[in-house]
Order: C-alpha cells, then sequence, then structure tokens
C-alpha cells in the first residue's frame, strides 16, 4: 500500500508565487513565537486543570495517589457552585432599539399633534387648504411615517428575537451544557473562549468542540477516498473502501429521509480550548483583543481528515516529510529523528498542526499548516463581516492590568490558581494530623525474652474482652511473677488540634475568591427573615463580581449573532423557523442594523431566585389587571416587565383577554338579532381576578395576530 499520508515522501514541487512562500513562512514564525511568548500561561492553564481534578501533591500521576496522601479537594466544590450561580438556564436575549430621531417635523409633544389635527379639521370645514393646513398635513404624515417605522422595527426586532433563541436551542451539544463548560473552564484557566460560526446550506466550519456529522463532510471525505482508490494508492483489502461504501450508504440515507430539507442557513457556536486560541504579543486586553493585529485558532488534525476536509488532491495534497512537523495527541512538537533508521509507524495516522488566522489588517482568514510552505486554504475575506471583525470573543473574570515589558502576561489568574496555596496548605495540614496520630498510637513495650511468640501474637490480635492466658508468667520488678510490672503501655500524649486547625485557611478563602465552601450551607438561626432567603442573598452577593462579565459576552455573542443574521439570513430561512408572521428586511438591510439589535436580560443566566420572582409579580400583578380591564394600559405592563428583568410570559393573559374580548361581541350580537320588545340588556363579564366588568373590548394595541 502506497499511502502519501502514512508514506514519507517529500513536498510537491507546487507552483507558487515567491511572495506567497515568503509570507507562509512569515506567518508560521509569527504564531510560534507568539506560542512560545505565552507558553508559561498555557503551562499554568494545564496545571490548573491537573489541579482540580485531584493531583494536588508534588509527583502524584493520577487521582487516587499511590502514596496514599490526604487529599481535601474543596476547589471542585468551588468551581461547581460558581457554574451553578453563574449559569444555571440560558440567558434571555430581547430586541432593543437605538435612540433615534425618527421625525422629522413633530417634535414629539401631544400638543403639537392636536393642533395640527385641529388645524386639518378647520380646513376641511372651510373647504380651503391654507398653507397652516399645509404644514398641519405634512406633520401629521411625518407622525405617521415616523410610527411606521417604528412598528416595523419592533416586529423585525421580535423576530430577531425567536430567531436567535432557535439558533441556540438547536445547537448540539446543547448551548446551555457548552456555556457551564465555558464558565468552568474560566474558573479553572483563567480564560474561555466562544466564537460564533455562520453555516450556508451544506457548508461546514472545523470546529474544536463539535463533532461534525454533516453530509457536507462527510460527502467530502467520501470524495478523499474515492480519488485515493482511482489513483491506486488504496487497495481492495484496505478497511477504507468499505468506510467508503458506508458513507455512501449514510449520504443516500439521509437524502431518503428528508435531511435535505433541513438544510438552510443558521449560527454554529464552538467553544476552543483556552490554550487553541494564539493571540498577537500586542494584545492588551483578553477582552475584545485590544491591540491584537492578529488570532489564530489551533487544530491538532490527522493528515488524511485535513485533506479531505480542505479538498487537497494530487500535489496540493499534505503529506509528511521534508519541513512537514508532526504532532504528538497532546499537541506537542514531535522530536525529528536524527537519522533515517527510525522506521515509521504505519497503524497510526500522523498528526499535523494547523492554524486559522485572523488578519485585522487585511481583514481576512486562512489556514496554514506548521512545516508546510502553502497556504492550506488562501485569504479570503470573512464572510458575514460584523462590527468587531473578530469571530471569536473571550471570557475572564480576574482581570489584571498589565504593562509591556512586565513579567506576567494579560492571561488573568484563575480562582484555581488563588486557592491553590489554601488547598496545598490543608492537604499538609490534613496530612501531618494524620502522621501524627499514627506516631501517637498506643503500644507496648517489655524485656526481649519475657514473653513467648504465642502470647506476643495474643497481645497483638487479641479481640475485645479476650481473656489470654499465658504459659509462663514473666518475673516483675520485685522477683514474683507479675504481668503488668512486665509490660510498658505507652498511651501517647494529647495532640493539640489547634496547631491543626484549618479556620485561617477558610477566612483566607473567603477574601481570595469571595465564598467559603466550608461555610456554605449551614442555616442561620435566630434571625426575622427565612434562612433560605438570606443564604440567597449572601450567595448573589458573592458572584456578583462577575456577572457582568458573563452578562457582557452573553450581549456580545446575541449581538454578533443578530447582526450576522440580519446581514445573510434569507426571508424563506426566517419564515420557515419564525413562522408566517415573521417579519424580515430583503432590502436596505444596513437601516435596520443601525437600528434593531439583540441584548441579554440582566442576570438572566443565574439561578432563579425565588424571593425576587415573587417580589417581581407581586409588583406587576395590579397593573397587569387594570390592563387586562384597560387595554391601554398594556404598554406600562410591558415596560414594567422589562425594567425588572422578569420573564414573565405575557401570552396567557394575551389569550384570556381576548377570549373575553370574543364573548362579548357575541352576547352583544345575541341581543342585536333578538325582537325589539324582547331585548334585555345583557349583564357584563365580570374579569376573572377583579370580579368587575370590563372598561372595554376593544383590541389591544401593538400585540400581533
Amino acid at each position: 500500500m502506497n499511502d502519501p499520508v502514512l508514506s514519507q515522501p517529500q513536498q510537491s514541487d507546487v507552483t507558487q508565487p515567491p511572495s506567497e512562500n515568503a509570507a507562509v513562512k512569515l506567518w508560521i514564525k509569527r504564531i510560534k513565537d507568539a506560542r512560545q511568548h505565552f507558553d508559561a500561561d498555557f503551562k499554568r492553564m494545564r496545571e490548573n486543570m491537573e489541579f482540580a481534578a485531584n493531583l494536588q501533591w508534588a509527583g502524584q500521576t493520577q487521582m487516587d495517589d499511590v502514596e496514599d496522601r490526604y487529599i481535601a479537594n474543596f476547589i471542585t466544590h468551588h468551581i461547581n457552585q460558581k457554574v451553578a450561580s453563574l449559569y444555571a438556564r440560558d440567558p434571555k436575549a430581547i430586541s432593543r432599539s437605538r435612540k433615534r430621531l425618527n421625525y422629522q417635523i413633530w417634535d414629539g409633544t401631544a400638543e403639537q399633534q392636536m393642533a395640527a389635527q385641529m388645524a386639518l379639521q378647520q380646513s376641511a370645514m372651510m373647504g380651503l387648504m391654507s398653507p397652516q393646513a399645509a404644514q398641519a398635513a405634512a406633520l401629521l404624515q411625518d407622525i405617521e411615517q415616523g410610527q411606521q417605522w417604528e412598528k416595523l422595527c419592533k416586529r423585525i426586532g421580535e423576530t430577531l428575537e425567536i430567531l436567535y433563541q432557535y439558533q441556540c436551542d438547536i445547537q448540539a451539544p446543547s448551548f446551555k451544557f457548552q456555556m457551564k463548560q465555558l464558565v468552568r473552564r474560566v474558573v479553572t484557566c483563567g480564560v474561555g473562549f466562544v466564537r460564533l460560526n455562520f453555516v450556508q446550506n451544506w457548508d461546514h466550519v472545523l470546529s474544536s468542540s463539535l463533532t461534525d456529522d454533516s453530509m457536507a463532510y462527510r460527502i467530502k471525505r467520501a470524495k478523499a477516498l474515492l480519488a485515493n482508490i482511482e489513483d491506486d494508492k488504496i487497495q481492495e483489502d484496505d478497511p477504507r473502501v468499505e468506510q467508503l461504501r458506508l458513507l455512501f450508504d449514510s449520504v443516500q440515507s439521509s437524502v431518503q429521509q428528508g435531511d435535505m430539507t433541513n438544510i438552510q442557513q443558521r449560527l454554529e457556536f464552538d467553544f476552543p480550548s483556552a490554550c487553541s486560541i494564539i493571540i498577537d504579543p500586542k494584545c492588551k486586553s483578553l477582552k475584545g483583543f485590544i491591540g491584537a493585529e492578529w488570532i489564530a485558532q489551533q487544530f491538532i488534525l490527522p493528515l488524511d481528515q485535513a485533506n479531505s476536509y480542505f479538498e487537497l488532491r494530487e500535489e496540493k495534497q499534505i503529506t509528511t516529510g521534508g519541513q512537514f512537523v508532526q504532532y504528538a495527541d497532546d499537541a506537542i512538537e514531535m522530536p525529528r529523528p536524527t537519522d533515517g533508521s527510525a522506521p515509521a509507524d504505519t497503524q497510526k495516522t500522523p498528526l499535523g498542526c494547523f492554524w486559522e488566522v485572523f488578519d485585522l489588517t487585511t481583514k481576512t482568514s486562512f489556514f496554514i499548516c506548521d512545516g508546510w510552505q502553502y497556504y492550506v486554504q488562501e485569504p479570503t475575506p470573512i464572510e458575514p463581516s460584523i462590527n468587531r471583525f473578530w469571530p471569536i470573543f473571550s471570557l475572564t473574570f480576574n482581570d489584571i492590568e498589565v504593562e509591556p515589558g512586565q513579567k506576567v502576561r494579560i492571561y488573568p489568574p484563575s480562582d484555581v490558581q488563588l486557592l491553590k496555596p489554601m488547598q496545598k496548605e490543608t492537604n499538609r495540614s490534613r496530612q501531618e494530623l494524620r502522621e501524627h496520630r499514627k506516631i501517637n498510637r498506643p503500644f507496648f513495650a517489655g524485656i526481649a525474652g519475657m514473653f513467648e511468640e504465642a502470647d506476643l501474637k495474643k497481645f497483638a490480635d487479641h479481640e475485645s474482652g479476650e481473656f489470654i492466658p499465658m504459659k509462663n508468667a514473666p518475673t516483675g520488678a520485685n522477683g514474683q511473677q507479675n504481668v503488668e510490672g512486665a509490660l510498658y503501655k505507652w498511651t501517647g500524649t494529647p495532640i493539640d488540634l489547634n496547631v491543626y486547625t484549618t479556620a485561617p485557611i477558610n477566612e483566607d478563602i473567603s477574601k481570595v475568591v469571595g465564598s467559603n465552601a466550608q461555610q456554605q450551607g449551614m442555616p442561620i438561626r435566630h434571625v426575622a427573615a427565612t434562612p433560605a432567603v438570606i443564604q440567597e442573598q449572601a450567595r448573589m452577593s458573592d458572584v456578583n463580581s462577575n456577572v457582568d462579565d458573563l452578562d457582557d459576552l452573553l450581549s456580545e455573542l446575541a449581538n454578533g449573532g443578530g447582526e450576522m443574521m440580519l446581514r445573510v439570513f434569507s426571508p424563506e430561512t426566517v419564515n420557515r423557523i419564525v413562522g408566517k408572521g415573521a417579519v424580515w428586511p430583503d432590502q436596505q438591510r444596513e437601516d435596520f442594523l443601525n437600528a434593531v439589535y439583540l441584548d441579554i436580560v440582566a442576570s438572566s443566566s443565574g439561578r432563579p431566585n425565588k424571593a425576587v420572582e415573587i417580589a417581581n409579580f407581586e409588583r406587576i400583578a395590579p397593573i397587569l389587571m387594570q390592563a387586562m380591564v384597560n387595554p391601554a394600559l398594556w404598554p406600562i405592563v410591558e415596560e414594567g416587565i422589562k425594567r425588572l428583568d422578569d420573564r414573565l410570559d405575557l401570552q396567557p393573559f394575551v389569550k384570556a383577554m381576548q377570549i373575553a374580548s370574543q364573548q362579548m361581541a357575541q352576547s352583544q350580537q345575541q341581543q342585536a338579532s333578538q325582537p325589539q320588545g324582547q331585548q334585555q340588556r345583557a349583564p357584563a363579564l365580570p374579569h376573572q381576578a377583579t370580579g368587575q366588568p370590563p372598561m372595554s373590548a376593544q383590541p389591544m394595541p401593538g400585540i400581533a395576530r
């Protein structure tokens, strides 16, 4: 079998401009220099991962310490508590309208509008169109056009909300699971990244957190295997022939089952590892990548998979040998053999290091491979583009300020890093207490030869309350046979627990990370409020410093995702997802990009706070009851819910009011159909909550039907 992936020929001579070859070499050097620049930070992140996974003693290589040293791993408990506090549910995205001056003539006051209406009515009564009437007509037309624009933006915003929520719901693995993993990664490593991708039809993107099972990748993989068979690079008895057959069957099954009908435009959220994002050393802040001119995402891929994904054929196919750098599974460069005597491992597919580079200077992205002198994928503009350019978003909690030339880098310390000294001291304290207790165990001492071997074994292994007859009783100090006098019992010295207390350590934990895992969960007694409410308030105060950071990331994701959808999503795709009532611009989309955007309700991803939710409902319920009677108050209800950042669903109340209106209309029709002498005044339907008759049955303003 002569497979270029498994053998090691030299690289093919591909026609390439010298400038392009030099550019690729320059980018490889830049990225490897940057990776070396942040090597200490990446090493610290990996050590923190192992430390949080219970490898907390020097030389420990597995979770169960072979030396049986004491480990009280409270760091894992702290991580779980923080993840549950910061991200307990998917956040609520809402559309917001930017403040704009939508009226050219109207000053926004009701007095000017009423004056214009009166002037127009007087002109109609007189039958003359005076200059004042013409100005009034222009003013009313300006008001009507401005209100129509605002209503249109509101409907587009509602469509955008539903569309973005759908994109989050269809993620696999789920968006909630991956976001919880992201928060856990930030607490452990100090930084986490999210990448926002747009996928069009059959296209697919290279992902570090998702297994690509798309039809597009299966077709690419089948094409690559078929090309190798045609070139006699794969023999008939090769297992990849069977893989090719299964790929064809899978694609055919997908077509028959209707997978092709579900192909559409969509967003994908990728969550790369903390060490896979390599940033320009010029960067001054991880949030927003301020000062960076480029960012690279690293992928460690088997060569056959890479050649299939990038559809590299013949002379463009990446092969081993030459300057190609082979990598191990842990993303570490494998040493080059000093001579050609070392045989190649034909049972293992070689791994290569691929970088996707985002260049801010040229606003392009491209792929290169370590040791490959050609572009794997040539530079192309990023589409769809967003205002911030970078499709990668970062999340950090313990932000620090650094300047060029300092010993520290832009990567902040994680909670695990901050808790390391306390964790190690707790382990040492408990381990020394254990050793002290072992040393302090009671034992018996006596002169050698005074007891027989069988008696000594009985002393050491006797049962509780057992009588031990001795064959030869030893002679005591008084010259008579006396067992007690011949034995010396060591009872040890009392252990001072204050020497081994961890109370100061718990106090330091509270100061360093804002929470004490040892004290949480203890009920608070003799207080006026319930302990559950007080504990909830204390827990929320501990994590408030990181809530804004998470909200900012979620808002940036929602804003970027909404911008992508507004730029490229087709009305057909939007209608299939949102429904027939969707409103979506087909032309002049830039106008709506400047008017509507998505935002995240503050703290909507945190754990539900029952006390706050009950208080919110108590505030909004009276206004809601009045709005059910008087629909003119409905805008106050909607604004109140926004101000309280509540998740109250208004649809059941809308339906209840519509049903009441229909019943009222039916009752009026029945009265009108009766003879005049038999008509009776039908009693008004009382409101279910207030018991009062409704004041109006008119349709609610601003509600789409």
